[in-house]
This record gives structure tokens, sequence and C-alpha cells, in this order.
């Protein structure tokens, strides 16, 4: 946690300078989610969690966990995710060996992106508005770093998102409740609730201990989830695509009245 919390400083200190490239950040996103985890071992230190304490040490673990996982096979699946959706809207065959490919090339890279994003939607969700806030101001980062790497991602990605975050809220709440709802139903009901009462009882269990849901059943849940993340980042690059297309527009537009007056003249 020490090396990754040194290291993401100094990389901070070196940022704007033209050779630090994207790749060079990955050791810095691990300071985050491994001081989650030394936190829970220091809890755990002695066998001395339990309780409240016990539960704290499992989320941090989980959170540091989660947040290591999105960063790089996150990346991986988007470099796949945003490749094939650009081939399929300009009408091309997507070759699962150059995807591959891109993959395995890309994928430090992205993560430089998409690990960020993830960090501070992650963190800022244990607070909620701070974790929405990034969720919309960072909806197209995957799309930009992946699809035009010579832009800086997340500045680009906040403004274009400027102007639209009500619709991308309301896209996000939607999905959001969609796949919160199916997930539950079909969790609970693996883990054999029938009831109503069951229901409640097992769904605030579930939110206090993550513990409590099978292994069977968080698999499955992990999996939706990542399902329905490949549908939402589907739907952002729909609408970053329409963003760009629109940028490209009104600049031309200004080329043309510039060059008016002098036509004239």
């Amino acid at each position: 946690t020490a090396f990754c919390a040194l290291y993401a400083a100094i990389q901070i200190s070196k940022s704007g300078q033209p050779n630090l490239s994207r790749q060079s950040w990955w050791p810095a996103l691990l300071a985050v989610p491994f001081a989650g985890i030394t936190g829970a071992v220091w809890m755990q230190r002695d066998g001395g969690a339990n309780g409240q304490m016990g539960l704290m040490a499992l989320s941090l673990a989980l959170i540091g966990a989660m947040i290591v996982w999105q960063t790089f096979a996150g990346a991986a699946a988007n470099i796949a995710w945003m490749r094939a959706a650009k081939n399929a809207m300009d009408g091309k065959p997507t070759d699962l060996g150059e995807v591959v490919g891109e993959v395995q090339r890309r994928t430090l890279e992205v993560a430089a992106v998409h690990g960020a994003k993830a960090t501070a939607i992650t963190v800022g969700n244990q607070f909620l508005l701070p974790g929405i806030f990034y969720s919309l101001q960072l909806a197209f980062a995957e799309a930009i770093v992946v699809l035009d790497p010579s832009k800086q991602a997340l500045k680009r990605a906040g403004q274009l998102s400027s102007g639209i975050r009500g619709r991308l809220f309301r896209m996000l709440f939607l999905w959001w409740v969609v796949t919160f709802v199916v997930s539950s139903v079909i969790v609970m009901g693996i883990d054999g609730v029938r009831t109503q009462e069951e229901f409640v009882a097992a769904f605030w269990t579930m939110m206090i201990d993550p513990s409590s849901v099978s292994r069977q059943s968080y698999i499955l849940q992990e999996t939706l989830w990542a399902l329905a993340a490949w549908i939402l980042q589907l739907a952002w690059f729909v609408i970053y695509a329409e963003r760009e297309e629109m940028v490209k527009a009104r600049a031309e537009v200004r080329r043309r009245q510039k060059a008016a007056p002098a036509a004239s003249a």
C-alpha cells in the first residue's frame, strides 16, 4: 500500500509531461484497493474483528478486490465492447482475433482510465452523491480511450457529458433499478426466499452482510451485473457517437463562417 501510494504521488507530480504513458499509471491504481485490503487485515488482527467490525472488514476487502477486478478485467472487457460496437455502427464485421490482440496490447493503457473511473465511482458510492456525479461525468471515458486514444479521456468525457447529465442520470437510474430488482429476485429465489416477508428480511441482511449470500448466488449476481454493465456501456457509446458528431458539425459550421468573409473579400 505504501509503495503504491508513493508511486501514485510521483506519477501525479509528473502529470502533464509528454513522455508519461498511460500504461505507467497502473501501479498507482492499486493504492486505494490495497489500502482497503490492508484496513481489513488490520481489523482482523488477533481475530479481534467481530460484529460490526467484522462486517466492516469484509466490506473493505470486497471493495478493494472489486476495484482491482474492475480496473483490469473491466478494461479488457471495455476494449472488446467498444471495438465491436464501433464496428457494428460502421457496418463492419468484427474479427475476434483482432479484438483479442487489441485486448492484449492495450489492457494496461485502458486500465489507467477505466481504473481511475472505477475507483472514483466506487469510493464515491460510499457517500452516494459523489459516486453518481462521477458516473455521469465520466460516462464516455472508455469509448474515448479505446476509440480516440490521442485525447485526454477523463477531461474529454467531462466536456462531452456537460449539458446532458440529466439525460444520462435518467438512463443510469432506470438501468440501476431494473438490474437491481432482476438480480435480487433471481438471487433470492436461488437462496430459497419465497414469501414477501422472507424477501424483505433477506434483502436487508444482504445489504448489511454480503457474506449472507451463497457462493452460487453471488457468482450469478456478479454475472448479471457484468451483463448489465455491457448494456449500459453500449448505451453510453451511442450517446458518445452522437455527441462527437454534434461537435464535428459545430466545428464545420464555425470553419465555414470564418471562411465566408475571406472568400467574399
